[in-house]
């Protein structure tokens, strides 16, 4: 009971919950107020008139699933597998999932540690060969929860060719940590391919043999596997771009890189058991469970919003835990909601950068029907603002470290052409529209973006009022 306590102040002090009851971490929740689905055809319908107009019929689409406890609420595909062949969707096909692997990896290593084979406070150095006397503080830890201090490469010039484990280890070994360990939150693939490296070492298996063996086959997981280019993978679709307003096939890329960080391949089928399994403790025990449902706590006492191999946070006021991921052509989000029970899966097979929303935006739509709290889009008319008016918006802004633990901290605002934009580079932005002097919107999507300004009538900062309900800040930098 001093346990759970304990646990419930931390959440409280992270923000992650604030006067709502501590939901049933680990547990596939009851609710009996909830319409089967037989019975609630409005939600039926309402999300699929969602999918419908974010997905079209000839276009690479996306798969659904939705889930209230163990009962299924919705699941469908839409738009097509393969354009070339004319091949439509199905939901028992399979997607690569890229970064909601690492769930994946962190409850592996997880199942190390309840077996006593590892401990989260040993050094990396311990496991893996030849360490740099930087990493001699990195404990598995910090790697679980992206606070190693290892940045997040990825080879891209040499993305085609195939690398094994030690080659990739190889690649960002030699190179400077960004901070002490524990001391701050940076996103980090390279901090998974380790812990890949370390369940190999330690298991005496292969990473994928190990999940087969201790996650896939005890959850009923036929059609999960670690994406391999020259193997054949049953029931795999083809993944797409969207560039200059059409679609092309994905770049190519070893899926050797993504491994432990971002390589496996499953369906929305899959997805279900696997969140059935972990949440009943089939796969680890309950009380393991809640330490990866949990934000990590920084030497200076300050929350992340990264447990174990999830997200952490809220959404609509609930308890959230999500992951999404993406690799070329492959984007996806998932998240469970534990106080209404509610797991969403959906994988698409489509990157388009200018998608808005984007498929977490989809995705958190769908969660906002089924609990009822649906997203209300106002529509908002734009004035018009000169190019000279507009330019004294754009540049870098730096993110407010309280509001905000993402990969990047940064944003940028750009104009081209008497149009401004709103995000990370010109492949992964936003239009943005003035409503008025200072605040500005995006198209289909809630909330809007404040400037402020000094006294001299220059940008100082941005505030973004989200959908969530949550404020991102930027101070706007000299450049």
């Amino acid at each position: 009971m001093k346990k759970l306590l304990l646990f419930i102040v931390l959440l409280a002090q992270a923000g992650v919950i604030t006067k709502c009851s501590l939901p049933t971490i680990g547990a596939i929740n009851s609710d009996t107020k909830f319409q089967k689905p037989e019975t609630n055809n409005r939600l039926v319908s309402q999300i699929d008139s969602l999918m419908t107009s974010t997905y079209g019929k000839g276009d690479p689409g996306a798969a659904l699933i939705v889930c209230k406890n163990e009962d299924i609420i919705f699941r469908k595909a839409y738009g097509m597998a393969d354009m070339q062949l004319n091949v439509p969707l199905d939901p028992g096909m399979n997607f690569k999932i890229g970064s909601t692997t690492k769930q994946f990896t962190a409850v592996a290593i997880m199942l190390l540690v309840e077996r006593g084979k590892i401990s989260l406070d040993d050094t990396i150095s311990h496991y893996i060969k030849d360490s740099p006397d930087t990493w001699r503080s990195i404990t598995i830890e910090h790697l679980l929860t992206h606070t190693s201090g290892i940045d997040d490469i990825i080879d891209y010039d040499h993305i085609r060719d195939d690398f094994t484990v030690d080659e990739l280890i190889q690649t960002y070994r030699n190179k400077d940590i960004l901070f002490t360990p524990g001391e701050d939150w940076k996103y980090s693939n390279p901090g998974y391919v380790l812990l890949g490296k370390i369940i190999e070492t330690v298991s005496g298996e292969s990473y994928e043999q190990f999940l087969m063996t201790n996650i896939f086959e005890p959850s009923g997981m036929q059609s999960t596997t670690l994406g391999n280019n020259s193997r054949i993978t049953k029931g795999l679709i083809s993944g797409y771009r969207k560039t200059d307003n059409h679609y092309i096939n994905a770049r190519y890329m070893s899926m050797s890189h993504p491994y432990a960080a971002g390589g496996l391949v499953t369906n929305v089928n899959d997805l279900r058991k696997w969140y059935i399994a972990l949440n009943n403790g089939k796969i680890i025990r309950r009380e393991t469970l809640k330490k990866c449902y949990s934000p990590y706590r920084l030497n200076n006492g300050q929350f992340t919003e990264y447990g174990y191999g999830w997200f952490i946070n809220k959404f609509k006021g609930l308890y959230n835990i999500s992951h999404g991921g993406g690799v070329f052509g492959f984007v996806n989000h998932t998240m469970y909601l534990p106080q209404k029970g509610i797991y969403i899966a959906l994988l698409s097979n489509r990157i388009d950068p200018n998608a808005v929303p984007g498929t977490q935006g989809i995705a958190e739509r769908v969660a906002a029907l089924v609990i009822g709290e649906a997203v209300v889009v106002k529509k908002q008319k734009a004035i018009v603002l000169s190019e000279s008016e507009l330019r004294k918006y754009t540049g870098t802004y730096r993110l407010d470290e309280n509001s905000h633990q993402g990969r990047v901290n940064f944003r940028l605002i750009m104009l081209e052409e008497n149009r401004i934009f709103f995000g990370l580079n010109e492949q992964r932005r936003v239009e943005i529209f003035p409503k008025s002097i200072n605040t500005f919107f995006i198209k289909n999507v809630p909330g809007m973006i404040r400037f402020e300004f000094n006294e001299q009538g220059n940008v100082i900062r941005f505030i973004q009022e989200r959908s969530d309900g949550s404020e991102l800040i930027g101070y706007k930098t000299e450049e």
